[in-house]
């Protein structure tokens, strides 16, 4: 069997491996471009979330990995996530205006970028926080399950430990949130609390 499928224009391998490729030609920005899922070369229009942090700690997590990847694959990856630090390195840090954002951008620099930055970023954060010990989807909403749980991971990724009155108030916010059935259940990821609505998101 050759090492690729020739009717999928991909490599054989287990889905792991098979997933991180569309078909197509290198360099198009079609949908079936036969580039890394989510790691597109045809630029942003200003719509939408950065997600930049997130896809800068999956590529790596995907090149630390011990998946067999293909040398070209996972060459293609270290370039990608080489690419994307240098684009971070060289702008000043962002303050996103949602939170789950911005703790991503700290959970970023804390592993993978500077302290210096992640310090910078990880003060606005606290700045955010409602007084019942949550976060809101941005400043000034009402606290959020979901935001507030993707914050207590980048307060324990900035160091901070349970013991920390800052985290133990967090991780009481979101037990008391639990239902009686054993579930939680949060309003919809919208910016303005007159569009929420009810969903099994969180």
């Amino acid at each position: 069997m050759s090492q690729a499928d020739s009717t999928r224009g991909r490599p054989n391998g287990p889905p792991a491996v098979s997933y991180l490729y569309r078909r197509g030609t290198p360099g198009e920005c079609s949908r079936d471009s036969d580039r890394l899922v989510g790691a597109g070369s045809c630029g942003w229009d200003g719509k939408g979330v950065d997600i930049t942090p997130v896809m800068a700690l999956a590529l790596a997590d995907i090149e630390a990995s011990k998946m067999p990847l293909p040398t070209e694959l996972r060459t293609e990856i270290t370039e990608r996530r080489t690419r994307t630090q240098a684009w971070i390195r060289s702008h000043e840090p962002l303050r996103p205006e949602k939170t789950e954002i911005l703790a991503a951008w700290i959970a970023y620099e804390y592993q993978r970028g500077e302290p210096g930055r992640a310090k910078h970023l990880f003060d606005e954060l606290l700045s955010r926080r409602d007084d019942d010990g949550g976060w809101g989807i941005k400043r000034g909403d009402p606290s959020h399950t979901l935001a507030t749980a993707v914050v207590l991971f980048a307060l324990e990724t900035g160091g901070l430990t349970n013991e920390d009155p800052v985290v133990a108030s967090t991780q009481r916010h979101l037990l008391d949130r639990q239902k009686e059935d054993g579930r939680w259940r949060e309003m919809g990821r919208h910016f303005h609390p007159e569009e929420y609505h009810v969903t099994d998101d969180a």
